[in-house]
């Protein structure tokens, strides 16, 4: 990689803390003093200046053609404009601010290391980020306000073109800017490319070539003069004239990706006119700049207070106990703080245990390390799917209350439904539950809250915590606009993603890209998982590696590091850096637990009828099934035989409200602490098997990949109780399954269709003939023996099963690869070739192309079920209006009446339909993309699928008979 000025010893110093103190105590940079805004910035010691208003600026500023351009402005009144150049120092401030007191240590240390000096470092990004929107010194941009061309036309400005947009001719203006300032011409490039993408997109390579912004485009000598007088501002005031350019390194991939979010971030809070109103110092010349540069200053600390960027304060380091005095270690903890106090450098931990180990407690205990000895603060916690980061928001809400004293913790539940979770819902809007609060201001919890100004998708990751889908942070890797200001959120955090054998190829592909990039952010990596394969984890652990010897003054293993993981027992935590690879192993807390294993093949009524036979005889069973449709027959059957008996059906196909209150009384009567009824039925889809901690002393599971099977199997037996009925003295696990020996493909798709051919096969093979399972022993030979591609089947149906899940999974891996970004050790600059155009919109109408899917997962439909009564569309109990937008109360009220389909004719069907989508919801983030489906006495019919809301059974899709839908 192109370097301007510093030696590779140089630059290893400067990003090892080399230069700023040698202690990474979570303190100020690196345990020293960071360079202070005053000293780096003083104020003017001149006269007091005083604020004009926008046309009294106007008028005293005739002549000075680079203080008339206009930067931010209501184009239809000319009284509430900005001038262009007190806007970019506006954003130049927050930047500072940013930089030097308010983001996560770890991310300053990366960004004062492009220089070798930290005040230098300071300096030269201030006066970068303040020329952001350099491009708007142009006719193109000007002429946007039309009470602009007359008044600037008089002070000697053209107007001859009206393209391109302010980020193309940014690009064009500031690169070459950049090189009179002293650097090289591809690092010139490189920082330029990265502060006028703020709009969510790099602006394509051509932009650099000089002629490709036309004559017209740039303007005449007025506007030439104009830029160099703004620039020359920015440089008199921000001292760049005191940095020696030299010593700039030409920035990573993962400092350039990062470097553009801290501009988007900075232009974002520099722009609202609440903290940064719409006026200007007097006399309009440069003496007054130092005193507006240290009010703006000022107003930074204020809006990042408002906005809930609190200062980084150092950490003690904790053991677990500290963390958690209410429980005793186990094994897990021992080892993980073991490691915690051995912690020297950013790492990917991937924790293999149980089910039950405690393994969420051993991520954080490492989260809390990383905070105290790297300055890593905050936390993303990924999770499969919204039911299970819903659960988990709980538990890491009650852990900040306790553990964060000193201050509030800002904690973010990031997902589509986020604002229908009520303990998120209170966190923010504290007056829906009888608080006197405003809707618009932050409403404190304990010692959480949830800070309004987060709370859009492009924001969540910038919040200090956060629990949300793992879909959130895939994105950030992702061609989505503003991905990388997700990732800019994600760097100075320690990232937890939990489940992680839970993804197909499409999405592991993305996984091992954001686990890559993060390496190369230097953020700390847990992962979490009872059941993964030694291949996947060897993947995992070289995608992290790959990202972190581009690190700057990373410390690289020579040679090729073994793979000691696979003479290492599980369960076991392997630690990743750009050092190597360490695996250790721990024992398990408990006594193993035996399962007896069966097998069934008997249609859903013989089956039902066996299940209440043991029933009959004490004790509560769990029945997954692979589909709603499976499902909703089983519960079905269950009703219809034992219609006096406790039972509960849970699956995705229930609206939001009433899957919430399920969930919560599963867990009442099965949860750890639950009221355990002498004998009852749950029947789910694989939300049982993620999202619920819950004690089954029976489970039937519907067959599926071994691994998922021992993660259903979990359930069984998972608390140590002295209720349990007295007949269950072992846990059971029935596996319905064909019984051929070799069942054909058909068979196998009746019973489990969501899943591929082969791993299926392969787990027939290897469950087959065990009259039991023994966990956690039995976990690590039984996914190896299915998931080892050194093992190969014999069978000529496993031959082909094996061609087939190739094919389906390069076909994966391409889609994956055509979303994401390259490798952060890509040897090309590829930001200006890069287009971030995908959308992250929940579209239904939109070709999967254009798409930024996180999951490779048939097409779907969210649908608002209505019911017409006569001439009126009814919500519930309310009576609604198709044509009006509705207010903040009913957008709730009706997504808490959505449920998402993927049957292929109702997509279709509502798809195409326009009637179906109203356009009132268009404005309406939350809505635009639902579509309504009116039920008369809960029936409707859509595609020639007739669908029934049953109270009982949730939505019905009542079809010819066939595989079934596969909603989860």
């Amino acid at each position: 990689m192109p370097q301007t000025g510093v030696s590779p010893g140089d630059a290893r110093r400067v990003a090892s803390g080399a230069r700023m103190g040698s202690q990474l105590d979570g303190g100020a940079l690196s345990g020293s003093t960071p360079p202070s805004l005053e000293q780096c910035f003083p104020a003017s010691e001149g006269a007091p200046v005083r604020a004009a208003s926008p046309d009294e600026w106007r008028r005293l500023a005739a002549g000075r053609a680079h203080w008339l351009l206009w930067g931010k402005s209501r184009p239809d009144d000319a009284s509430l404009a900005h001038p262009l150049l007190l806007h970019c120092i506006d954003v130049a401030a927050v930047a500072c601010v940013l930089l030097a007191e308010r983001l996560p240590n770890a991310s300053a240390r990366t960004f004062l290391g492009l220089h070798e000096s930290p005040e230098s470092a300071l300096r030269f990004l201030a006066f970068l980020i303040a020329l952001h929107d350099l491009g708007k010194a142009t006719p193109a941009f000007q002429r946007k306000a039309p009470w602009a061309p007359s008044l600037l036309r008089e002070e000697g400005f053209d107007f001859r073109s009206s393209t391109p947009n302010h980020s193309k001719a940014g690009l064009s203006l500031l690169a070459p800017a950049l090189e009179s300032a002293g650097l090289r011409g591809d690092c010139a490039a490189r920082y330029a490319h990265c502060v006028v993408a703020h709009h969510g997109t790099f602006v394509g390579n051509e932009y650099l070539d000089p002629g490709r912004l036309g004559r017209k485009a740039r303007g005449g000598q007025t506007w030439r003069d104009a830029r160099a007088a703004l620039i020359g501002a920015l440089t008199e005031l921000l001292r760049l004239d005191d940095v020696d350019v030299s010593g700039l390194r030409y920035p990573t991939h993962g400092e350039a990706y990062a470097l553009a979010g801290l501009t988007s971030m900075a232009d974002w809070l520099g722009s609202m006119q609440e903290h940064f109103p719409y006026e200007a110092p007097l006399p309009p010349d440069p003496s007054a700049l130092p005193a507006y540069f240290a009010r703006a200053r000022r107003r930074a600390r204020v809006a990042l207070d408002a906005a809930g960027f609190p200062a980084p304060r150092p950490r003690a380091f904790r053991v677990f106990t500290d963390l958690f005095p209410e429980y005793e270690p186990w094994p897990l903890h021992v080892q993980a703080q073991t490691l915690a106090e051995h912690l020297e450098a950013p790492s990917l931990f991937v924790v293999e245990a149980p089910m039950g180990e405690g393994k969420t407690e051993a991520s954080l205990l490492l989260a809390d390390a990383a905070a105290a000895k790297l300055g890593q603060q905050g936390l993303f916690l990924g999770l499969p799917t919204r039911a299970t980061a819903n659960q988990l928001f709980g538990r890491i809400r009650r852990f900040l209350e306790r553990t964060r004293t000193d201050e509030p913790a800002n904690l973010l539940l990031a997902h589509g439904e986020a604002s229908l979770v009520d303990a998120f819902a209170r966190l923010r809007f504290g007056e829906v539950y009888g608080s006197s609060e405003s809707a618009d201001e932050d409403v404190e919890t304990g010692g959480v809250r949830a800070e309004a100004w987060f709370c859009t998708k492009k924001r969540t990751l910038l919040a200090e915590h956060a629990v949300g889908t793992i879909d959130q942070a895939l994105l950030a890797v992702m061609g989505v606009r503003h991905a990388f200001v997700r990732y800019a959120g994600l760097a100075g955090k320690v990232v937890i993603l939990d489940e992680v054998h839970a993804y197909d190829t499409y999405t592991g592909t993305l996984l091992d890209r954001l686990v890559e990039w993060l390496g190369a952010a230097g953020t700390t990596v847990v992962l979490l998982s009872a059941t993964l394969p030694s291949s996947r984890r060897r993947q995992l652990l070289d995608a992290y590696r790959r990202g972190a010897r581009t690190v700057p003054g990373a410390t690289i293993a020579s040679a090729s590091t073994p793979d000691e993981t696979t003479s290492t027992a599980y369960p076991r935590i392997t630690t990743a850096s750009a050092q190597g690879i360490h695996s250790v192993s721990f024992g398990p807390r408990g006594r193993a637990t035996s399962i007896r294993l069966g097998f069934r093949d008997e249609g859903v009524e013989r089956l039902a009828a066996r299940i209440l036979d043991e029933v009959a005889r004490g004790g509560n069973v769990g029945w997954i099934c692979n589909t709603v449709d499976a499902a909703q027959r089983a519960y079905q059957a269950i009703a219809e035989q034992a219609p006096e008996l406790q039972r509960l059906l849970l699956h995705s196909r229930l609206f939001p409200p009433e899957r919430l209150r399920r969930e919560e009384e599963l867990e009442r009567l099965l949860g750890r602490r639950g009221d355990r009824p002498e004998r009852s039925v749950v029947v789910g889809t694989q939300v049982l098997e993620q999202s619920l901690d819950v004690d089954f002393d029976l489970l039937v599971t519907d067959l599926a990949p071994v691994d998922l099977v021992l993660q259903r199997a979990g359930r069984l037996f998972r608390h140590d109780r002295d209720d349990r009925h007295p007949v269950r003295t072992r846990a059971e696990l029935w596996v319905v399954a064909p019984a051929d020996e070799e069942p054909s493909v058909e068979a196998l798709r009746q019973v489990a269709a969501v899943y591929d051919e082969l791993p299926l096969r392969r787990t027939l093979d290897a469950l087959r003939g065990r009259s039991h399972v023994e966990l956690p022993g039995d976990i690590e030979p039984l996914v190896e023996r299915v998931y080892d591609p050194a093992i190969l089947p014999a069978a000529h149906a496993h031959s082909a099963a094996q061609q087939e899940r190739l094919g389906r999974g390069a076909a994966q891996r391409s889609s994956a690869e055509q979303r994401l970004l390259p490798h952060a050790d890509a040897p090309d600059d590829f930001l200006g070739e890069l287009r971030l155009g995908l959308e992250d919109e929940e579209a239904p109408s939109l070709h999967a192309d254009r798409r930024a899917q996180t999951r490779d997962a048939r097409d779907s439909v969210t649908v608002v079920c209505l019911e017409q009564r006569g001439g009126e569309v009814w919500a519930g109990e309310r009576v609604i209006d198709l044509d009006v937008v509705p207010d903040a109360a009913l957008q709730r009220a009706l997504v808490e009446r959505s449920i998402s389909i993927s049957r292929p004719a109702v997509v279709r069907a509502l798809v195409e339909d326009p009637a179906a989508r109203p356009t009132a919801w268009e404005r309406v983030a939350l809505l635009r993309h639902r579509r309504v489906v009116r039920f008369d006495n809960g029936v409707a019919e859509v595609g020639g699928v007739a669908l029934h809301l049953d109270p009982d059974l949730g939505l019905v899709l009542e079809s010819p008979r066939g595989r079934g839908s596969t909603s989860r």
